[in-house]
C-alpha cells in the first residue's frame, strides 16, 4: 500500500507549505510538494555513496533507505521537517524497538549537497521494520522461504551477465531445489533504486531494468497514475 500524509506549514510571510511524504528504496522516500519549494541547511551523519534515491540491502538483513530528492526553491523550515521525520521514527521506535529505524543523516543545500537538493538516510534493522514503517509490501528469503511464504514465482523473468551460464527455458525459474541452491530472492511494489548483497541473477520480465551487477532500478507501468500500488516486482541474486 503506498501511504500519503499531507501536512499543511504557514511559512513567515503566510505562504501556505504543503509536505507531503510518500511511502514509495526506499524507501521512506520524501517527496516534497509546496507552493512555494525550499531549501534549508542541516546535516549529520556521513553519507551514503548514490546519486538516486536507492533501497540498499545488507548481508545481515538489515537495510538502508538512501533518500536522494530534487527540490525547487528556497522556503521551508529545515528544522520543522527534520522533526516531522524523528517523530515518526520515535511512535515507530516506541512499538518495536529503539534500533528498529534509525535516522543516520539529514541534509540539506550546504555541506557537500548541491542546492535544490536534501539527503536522508534512513538504517531499518530488518525488512520487517522497512515495511512496516513504510507501509509496503516488502520481502527479502532464500527462493524455498518466499515460497513456503506464499510468493508466486511462476511468471516470466529476464536473465542478467551474472545468469548467462544459467539461462531461463521460456523466461520461467528452475523448479528443482538443486538449480536454485544460494539463490535469495527481494520481492517488492515500489518504484525504487534496489542495491544487493551479491550479483543480481534475474529479475521480473516487466517493469524492472538492471543498472549494473548488484543495482536494479524498479520503475511505474507506463500509464500508471501517480500514487497507484505497482505490481509486485522481484529481484533474485546470489
Amino acid at each position: 500500500m503506498i501511504r500519503r500524509i499531507m501536512v499543511y506549514y504557514e511559512n513567515s510571510d503566510n505562504e501556505v507549505l504543503v509536505f507531503r511524504e510518500v511511502m514509495v528504496k526506499k524507501k521512506l522516500i520524501l517527496v516534497f510538494t509546496v507552493i512555494f519549494v525550499f531549501g534549508l541547511c542541516t546535516a549529520c551523519g556521513k553519507s551514503i555513496d548514490v546519486k538516486e534515491s536507492t533501497l540498499i540491502f545488507h548481508k545481515n538483513g538489515s537495510i538502508t533507505g538512501a533518500i536522494r530528492e530534487k527540490l525547487e526553491k528556497n522556503y521551508y523550515s529545515g528544522e520543522e521537517l527534520q522533526t516531522y521525520i524523528n517523530q515518526r521514527i520515535s511512535d515507530y521506535t516506541a512499538e518495536h524497538g529503539k534500533n528498529s529505524v534509525k535516522l543516520s543523516r539529514f541534509a540539506t543545500e550546504g555541506q557537500d549537497v548541491a542546492a535544490g537538493e536534501v539527503i536522508a538516510d534512513i538504517s531499518y534493522a530488518s525488512y520487517e521494520d522497512y515495511a512496516g514503517f513504510n507501509e509496503i509490501d516488502l520481502y527479502m528469503g532464500t527462493i524455498p522461504q518466499a515460497l513456503a511464504a506464499g510468493y508466486d514465482l511462476s511468471g516470466s523473468f529476464q536473465t542478467t551477465d551474472a545468469s548467462k551460464d544459467q539461462p531461463l527455458t521460456d523466461g520461467k525459474l528452475p523448479s528443482d531445489a538443486k538449480a536454485t541452491s544460494g539463490l535469495k530472492m527481494i520481492a517488492l511494489n515500489e518504484a525504487v533504486n534496489v542495491k544487493v548483497p551479491g550479483s543480481i541473477y534475474y529479475v521480473s520480465a516487466e517493469h524492472i531494468k538492471v543498472l549494473n551487477k548488484d543495482t536494479a532500478q524498479v520503475v511505474m507501468p507506463e500509464g500508471m497514475p501517480e500514487g497507484s500500488t505497482i505490481p509486485m516486482t522481484y529481484i533474485i541474486y546470489k
